[in-house]
């Protein structure tokens, strides 16, 4: 796709970052073509993000990486009842961490059970 033209990735698998050692290798393979104008963009789970992943971001430009950080709630009550299990404090520490430490641009869904409302 590269050697057609291709400047636009999304990677729209939600499980991007499970597993480190795969989430490393896509991400240095982009970084090492990065000079090309690349746009990135990957779902996340925002409690998932070891230093290696972070100081590997840290590399990328402003404007080149985009994650989609799916939370759904923040009530551990409505999670329990979908039983999604998320470390509130660790996800807390990443999106601070990105927002302080990166330039990447982040996307969060916080409202995504239908019987949850706003608040």
């Amino acid at each position: 796709m590269l050697d057609r033209g291709a400047k636009e990735f999304k990677f729209v698998d939600r499980t991007f970052n499970l597993s480190p050692s795969i989430s490393h290798k896509i991400l240095d393979f982009f970084l090492k073509k990065i000079n090309l104008g690349l746009f990135l963009h990957f779902e996340m789970v925002p409690d998932r993000l070891p230093d290696g992943l972070k100081s590997l971001i840290e590399q990328f430009p402003k404007g080149s990486l985009q994650f989609e950080i799916g939370i759904q709630t923040w009530n551990p009550a409505v999670a329990a009842l979908v039983s999604r299990k998320q470390d509130y404090q660790l996800i807390s520490q990443n999106l601070k961490y990105l927002r302080e430490h990166t330039a990447v641009h982040t996307r969060r869904s916080h409202c995504g059970f239908a019987w949850r409302n706003s608040e």
